[in-house]
């Protein structure tokens, strides 16, 4: 049977930040796909795929479906646009009017944010098995590169 873990790695600014982790028991320690989702709090959609079996015999999964709890919460019930956490900063003189931050903007600076932190911090503990990562973000249907990627062949379509 495939084994499904529900771990809380981090606390938000106001509950807790989940994250699944997906595979057969093995003896050994499989590489690991690192998927997560959701860091911009408007971002309401999500991926759905079950034809996961052989990959799961060799790989596991860990899908963190929402990196900003809080923010997605204020998002869904109050402001539809709003894409930062709901933290308060006494570090501001505008403390009393700013809520929130670009958690997306929050790496590798510091790590500020406590759910940037715990997601740092987990993905940090498993560095040695990560062997792909890919951040959902679904507003835009963009394919985003990181900052020191310099693939010499590209599809086509790339700039579709």
């Amino acid at each position: 049977y495939i084994y499904i873990y529900i771990y809380i790695y981090t606390d938000s600014y106001e509950s807790a930040t989940e994250l699944l982790k997906i595979g057969y028991p093995s003896t050994f320690k499989k590489p690991i796909l690192w998927i997560d989702a959701g860091i911009h709090a408007q971002l309401l959609q999500f991926v759905h795929d079950s034809s996961y079996k052989r990959l799961l015999h060799e790989v596991d999964i860990i899908v963190v479906p929402n990196t900003n709890p809080d923010g997605y919460e204020y998002s869904r019930e109050t402001n539809r646009m709003w894409r930062k956490t709901r933290s308060r900063s006494s570090a501001s003189r505008f403390s009393d009017q700013c809520t929130g931050v670009d958690a997306n903007r929050n790496y590798p600076f510091h790590f500020g944010e406590e759910g940037v932190l715990g997601l740092a911090a987990a993905i940090l503990e498993k560095k040695d098995q990560i062997r792909g990562y890919i951040a959902l973000h679904s507003f835009g249907q963009d394919i985003l590169y990181p900052w020191g990627h310099k693939l010499h062949v590209y599809p086509p379509d790339v700039e579709d």
